[in-house]
């Protein structure tokens, strides 16, 4: 009885103390966000384990200290330089695009022509001047296989072909 009401006595304390309850729910509360972060940290990653065994066994295959693989009389093994080169490479750092092309061997897709820039307009009465990609031209003009059709306030428009474009000021 005397312990219960000790232990009471010291509870109602700690209650009535609102410095030593905020201490208390404090460490409740780090416990309750802790504890799982820690739990979480102490798991392991799958991708470092398998990175681990590979290189174990990449160790293992390369180590002078392995008797070599002999085949059985009568039997032949061709390893392409290809397939060579492929087990020599880290399977889990990415390959290039340009190492992609090559082990497609496709050549590279061909550049798109690039769309013309419209850098100004000068308009003075009825003479009407465009500024695209650095050089000046009217209505009727040619410039890297586009004809310049109408030029106006804000906008140009141009043709090649079959397609119609419209540049405006400021790339929009």
């Amino acid at each position: 009885m005397a312990g219960e009401q000790r232990t009471s006595a010291a509870l109602k304390r700690v209650v009535d103390s609102p410095p030593a309850l905020l201490g208390v729910v404090a460490a409740a509360m780090l416990a309750l966000i802790a504890i799982p972060v820690y739990k979480k940290h102490q798991m392991k990653n799958p991708a470092s384990e398998a990175r681990a065994a590979y290189v174990s066994l990449k160790s293992q295959i390369e180590s002078p200290t392995n008797p070599p693989i002999t085949l059985p009389q009568g039997s032949s093994a061709v390893v392409e330089e290809e397939q060579d080169s492929a087990l020599r490479r880290d399977l889990f750092s990415p390959m290039t695009r340009s190492q992609i092309r090559r082990a497609e061997n496709k050549p590279p897709p061909p550049p798109k022509p690039r769309r013309p820039e419209l850098s100004g307009i000068f308009i003075d009465g009825a003479v009407r001047r465009a500024v695209i990609d650095g050089s000046v031209v009217t209505a009727g003009a040619v410039i890297k296989g586009y004809s310049v059709v109408e030029i106006h306030r804000d906008w140009v428009l141009l043709r090649r072909g079959d397609s119609v474009e419209r540049l405006r000021l400021g790339g929009k």
